[in-house]
């Protein structure tokens, strides 16, 4: 196990931009929204994150975005 790096705090971590994740996660996280009575295209909007794409099986979202979307959750 050595050689590898684990941070002290997650705010050690810089994602790269080229690092994603399925775009369709992001589509659970609108209906989690939706059924919770929250605005999911306000908070997707916020985030730079088109709703129109999140069905599409081969779209990808930077996982830094994604991130973003999982604080913007948290925070409404």
């Amino acid at each position: 196990m050595s050689g590898l790096h684990t941070p002290a705090s997650t705010a050690d971590v810089t994602l790269s931009p080229h690092i994603t994740t399925i775009g369709s996660y992001s589509l659970v996280v609108a209906r989690a929204l939706e059924v919770s009575g929250i605005d999911s295209a306000r908070i997707f909007k916020s985030v730079g994150i088109p709703l129109d794409v999140v069905n599409d099986p081969l779209t990808r979202i930077p996982v830094a975005q994604m991130n973003a979307l999982y604080r913007a959750c948290v925070d409404v």
